[in-house]
């Protein structure tokens, strides 16, 4: 072979082109423009750049023609021997993929009776609110037209008792971010969940001011990823949220259903763990529970640390209350603090819907916001809080999570999941309702009342313990099982 001349080769594998075209434009661009499976195909002689939309195909020829010109003439001994496409099939699949998405954040958008097929996905105009919520923030990081505005500080958060673990994975991630990634928090609805995630974004950008940091929903990480494809700006969506240091996402059961949206978040996620990156999500589920609405995903979020955010106590819930007082200019007697405290569970928004009746009541009579005050403004809302689930209830829940059947419950069976499922209704009927141990006994197969307080005996033994049961799908602690149950059953 005369000296100058390219070897061309027989076969090409699209792994050599790859490799080839990584050095060439660096491991950042490469990342962010060829890591996409399939942009890469070798087939009749040819390099196939296969991209999803005819605007995707004319930026990668603008950008890297020359690059894949000089691929060409190394690998193949011509430079003409490649070409730009748009994938056919893969346009296929992305579109329909997006459809779903979309027809499934249409539907949720919409009531009932408004719902449509999954075929037709309307164009649709945004409400005054939406357009607010675009409007540009200057602290809202890189993708500013769909993040929300921080309002939440993490001094003003009040743990839950017995939350050690979860403070100091709240200061890891704001210190030394990517320790703990993703950083996973489930708890139920008014636990705090999108305080926690959103002030961890707010210190982390006041300690790190070069760093780039962005709390999101998971439906406005939707919403930007179909408008994103559909406009052809895919490229860009990936720049905005692969460049990060930090990305928080809110209620990430949200992407349950939506497979093309799941797909993107997971590439995402995969890239910022691999750069070291610290990733905060948040569900009001467990990574096991949410594997049922988002798959096997969900297993990949136990990788990093996964916290329990339960509800305050007394004086976490009493500085809840003086601190929503305080913000809208409500002087409140202590012992109407108190009774609010201790009248009403650690949800804030009950909390916060508590405070706003005392506040319309010393408004429009200028009374002093004592107890008796409280009393009359709220009594009623803080009476519906402390209704108790029913027999019927938990015998419902329980038989769900444990498989079994109401009859189960009540046979003289003894297996041992019935037996655990049997006890474990006991427990909690003991515990949340006011029926007596004799009314217990005769729902659950006219047992004694003894029976039901070795129940009760036996499950505690088993928390302390932390003896392991199994649940419809999966092993569980006895103590993680009540949990589940409670929040199914939205008692605390």
């Amino acid at each position: 072979m005369e000296p100058g001349t390219v070897q061309k080769q027989t076969s090409l594998a699209p792994e050599q082109v790859l490799e080839l075209v990584s050095r060439q434009v660096g491991s950042g661009l490469f990342e962010m423009w060829f890591s996409h499976p399939g942009r890469i195909v070798v087939q009749d002689g040819m390099i196939e750049v296969r991209a999803e939309s005819d605007f995707e195909v004319k930026r990668l020829q603008q950008n890297f023609g020359n690059t894949m010109r000089s691929v060409a003439l190394q690998l193949l001994g011509n430079q003409d021997a490649v070409r730009f496409v748009v994938s056919d099939a893969e346009a296929g699949k992305n579109s329909r993929a997006l459809a779903v998405d979309a027809a499934n954040q249409e539907s949720q958008n919409r009531p009932p009776h408004m719902i449509r097929t999954p075929g037709f996905v309307p164009a649709k105009k945004p409400s005054a609110r939406a357009a607010r919520s675009t409007a540009p923030d200057e602290t809202a990081g890189p993708d500013s037209g769909s993040i929300r505005k921080l309002q939440f500080r993490l001094n003003d958060f009040s743990y839950a008792p017995n939350s050690e673990m979860l403070q100091t994975a709240v200061g890891e991630a704001i210190r030394a971010p990517g320790r703990f990634s993703p950083l996973f928090f489930h708890g139920p609805a008014g636990s705090g969940k999108t305080h926690l995630a959103e002030s961890i974004v707010h210190e982390f950008r006041r300690t790190h001011r070069a760093a780039r940091a962005v709390s999101i929903t998971a439906e406005q990480f939707t919403n930007s990823f179909i408008q994103s494809v559909r406009g052809g700006g895919l490229p860009l969506f990936r720049r905005k949220f692969r460049d990060l240091d930090m990305l928080a996402v809110d209620d990430i059961h949200f992407l349950g259903g939506k497979r093309a949206t799941l797909g993107e978040f997971q590439y995402t996620l995969d890239h910022l763990l691999r750069a070291g990156k610290q990733i905060v999500l948040t569900s009001d589920r467990t990574p096991m529970e949410t594997s049922d609405a988002i798959g096997d995903f969900a297993s990949r979020m136990t990788g990093g640390l996964v916290c329990q955010i339960g509800w305050p106590d007394q004086a976490g819930r009493e500085r809840i209350v003086n601190r929503f007082a305080l913000e809208r200019g409500l002087k409140i007697e202590p012992e109407g603090v108190t009774l609010v405290a201790s009248r009403i569970s650690g949800d804030a928004r009950r909390l916060c819907g508590a405070v706003n009746r005392v506040v319309a009541s010393t408004l429009a009579s200028g009374l002093v916001a004592d107890s008796e005050t409280v009393m009359a403004a709220a009594g009623d809302l803080m009476q519906a809080v402390e209704q108790q689930t029913s027999l019927s209830q938990i015998e419902l829940s329980v038989c769900e999570c444990m498989g079994v059947t109401s009859t189960d419950l009540r046979s003289s069976r003894r297996t041992r999941r019935i037996s655990t499922a049997r006890m474990l209704a006991m427990w909690l009927s003991r515990k949340h309702t006011s029926n007596a141990l004799s009314e217990i006994g005769d729902h659950f197969g006219g047992r004694s009342h003894s029976t039901v307080v070795a129940a009760q005996k036996r499950v505690d033994e088993m928390m302390e313990l932390g003896n392991s049961i199994e649940l419809v799908g999966r092993n569980s602690t006895m103590r993680d099982a009540v949990q589940t149950l409670q929040r199914r059953l939205r008692v605390s």
